[in-house]
């Protein structure tokens, strides 16, 4: 086998290039990507939990706005009840506006349709200090607060200064929870003091409004995105951890120390913690990400031991299959180029039995049929030539000339005029301008207006023969007649229409002939008021459309060419589509892409046949 491998130089060299490439292309990724790994993967690590903690934070102002606005609608009219707020239900200055029939009634579906609307809230409640009454709503089933607990102190829940904005009061388990309840996971407490809307100093409040929410809300932000590696943290200005991802420090004071820092302004990203940082205007919250380095080294580690066995196995596998490749390769084609050499000295007889069906086999084939064919071609290729130039001179021959028919037809014309056959002149002389269209129309392509006159000129012929047993309505848009159509599409489906639509009909047919763009597409369409057919024949004419034949030069163009030669030059979805009733009518769509006759000449002529 070495023997073979030195024999063909070749060969040789493409191993010797094979192996190079393999070494060096395998070193050199190598290199890349395990020295880069670190700083690659830190980057990548960096920016997904950048877009992570932006989750949370868009996510956790999402539901403060959503809390906001709960306390903003405590003070908003109400249509419903009498153009009366909830807030002013527990305003005793507000006797006259005040129905204590309904208040009950109008607090707690106001609570239930918040809770219903909002569900990442846990629990809304609403404490009235003038009637002492507490409102409670919970998420939660079977929860409810305790009957014995004093709600009415003004520090029943967070610090008891009274002012006119929230105040959010960091993770805690409710003691004012029933004990029957399920209470076993900490909220945070959202709380507002209700006053009198033309209050103007805030120090007697009317009661309160609290909503809780399960100090674990924030993982609802990124529950989609747990493939990184960072932890989370919540942060509120007192430096109270109201949510930690890993559960470790939440409702702690946040660790500054273990990452390196003394404050939040010192947390930023160093040679062991990646840090990523935001801050909420809404609520004040701090949104920390940060990444252990040792994580990502250790990620990397792993990678890293990954991808150099793999390099190595690849190495080894190309080394084994270059070798055994080259060699069988190097004896196949040896043996090709033996054959070559007796087909060059004159044996045209050369066999070459094919090893495989790879493409060494299909050229090993591939030259066994030539040089059985080559023999045969030397021997007819002289016949051949003799016979094609024969047919040629006949075809020439028997071409006749079509200025001599024009003006054949022209003299008919005249002749039949002469002798006052008026109808007779009239046709021969629409025939006449049809077979000068014929003449003058070069190439396959023909704008639509241009077929739209040849048509013209076909229904007048058409309505002489038939005494005017039908009428034609032609609508179609001047934008689209400067498009491009192949030359006879129309005037088929037109001749189709008159002659099996208008068979039976002495009187009151009619053709429509229109066009409009739909979808980018142009869609020709030809109805008649005809007898129409049933599903079953229907389907029978669709199959034929399709159906190969056999066209010879004197064949009449039908709906099966116009279908075919729409659908070969522009692919499936464009020809003839066909629609049809008993006593319905008989509706045929011509759909064409929407070309100019320049553009559609170049596509066309673009196409190799």
């Amino acid at each position: 086998m070495h023997k073979l491998i030195l024999e063909n130089k070749f060969y040789l060299k493409l191993m010797l290039t094979y192996c190079l490439v393999i070494f060096l292309g395998f070193g050199l990724t190598s290199y890349l990507v395990t020295s880069n790994m670190v700083d690659i993967l830190t980057a990548m690590e960096s920016r997904f939990d950048s877009e992570v903690i932006q989750k949370v934070l868009t996510y956790s102002d999402e539901r403060y706005q959503d809390i906001t606005n709960i306390f903003v609608r405590l003070y908003q009219k109400q249509y419903f009840n009498n153009n009366t707020s909830i807030v002013d239900f527990i305003n005793p200055v507000r006797e006259a506006q005040r129905n204590d029939s309904s208040k009950s009634v109008s607090i707690t579906s106001y609570l239930q349709d918040t809770c219903s609307a909002n569900t990442a809230i846990a629990d809304i409640l609403l404490i009235d200090y003038h009637d002492r009454q507490v409102y409670f709503c919970s998420n939660i089933h079977n929860r409810d607060v305790s009957l014995g607990y004093d709600f009415f102190r003004l520090d029943f829940i967070g610090s008891g200064q009274v002012h006119n904005r929230t105040e959010i009061v960091p993770n805690y388990i409710p003691d004012y929870i029933s004990s029957a309840s399920i209470n076993n996971f900490p909220v945070i407490s959202y709380k507002i003091f209700l006053f009198d809307e033309n209050s103007v100093r805030f120090d007697e409040p009317l009661g309160m409004a609290v909503v809780n929410m399960r100090a674990d809300f924030f993982a609802n932000a990124y529950k989609d995105s747990s493939s990184f590696l960072g932890q989370i943290y919540v942060i509120e200005r007192g430096g109270i951890t109201l949510f930690d991802s890993s559960r470790a420090v939440t409702g702690q004071p946040f660790p500054y120390g273990d990452f390196q820092a003394t404050r939040l302004d010192d947390l930023a990203t160093n040679s062991r913690y990646i840090v990523n940082k935001r801050y909420s205007e809404k609520s004040g919250f701090t949104f920390v990400d940060i990444v252990d380095m040792r994580i990502i080294e250790k990620e990397t580690d792993r990678i890293r031991l990954s991808i150099n066995n793999v390099i190595a196995a690849c190495i080894a596998l190309a080394l084994a299959i270059g070798l055994v490749s080259a060699a069988m390769l190097s004896k196949r084609i040896k043996a090709l180029v033996h054959n070559m050499k007796d087909v060059e000295s004159g044996k045209l007889d050369t066999h070459i039995v094919v090893g495989s069906k790879d493409e060494i086999g299909y050229l090993e084939q591939s030259f066994s049929t030539m040089c059985a064919k080559l023999a045969a071609y030397i021997q007819n290729v002289y016949v051949f030539e003799i016979r094609t130039k024969t047919a040629e001179l006949n075809a020439l021959q028997a071409q006749i000339d079509p200025h001599f028919l024009f003006n054949t037809l022209e003299s008919i014309r005249m002749t039949a005029q002469m002798n006052q056959d008026t109808q007779t002149a009239k046709m021969i002389h629409i025939l006449g301008n049809m077979f000068r269209w014929n003449i003058k129309a070069k190439g396959i392509v023909v704008d639509l207006k241009e077929e739209i006159d040849y048509v013209r000129s076909y229904i007048e012929l058409q309505q002489l023969r038939y005494s005017n047993a039908f009428d034609v309505t032609l609508d179609l848009s001047s934008s689209i007649l400067k498009l491009g159509v192949l030359k006879l599409t129309l005037q088929p489906i037109v001749e189709n229409a008159i002659q099996h639509g208008m068979q039976e009909m002495t009187a009151g047919g009619h053709i429509a002939v229109g066009g409009t763009i739909v979808d980018h597409r142009l869609v020709l369409t030809v109805t008649d008021n005809g007898k129409g057919m049933d599903e079953e024949k229907v389907k029978a004419i669709t199959a034929t459309l399709t159906r190969s034949y056999d066209v010879e030069p004197t064949s009449s163009i039908g709906l099966s060419n116009v279908h075919q030669r729409n659908c070969i030059l522009f692919g499936e979805g464009y020809g003839i589509r066909i629609y049809s009733g008993v006593g319905r009518g008989t509706r045929v769509e011509l759909t064409l892409p929407v070309m100019s006759r320049e553009e559609m000449e170049r596509y066309v002529q673009g196409i190799p046949r």
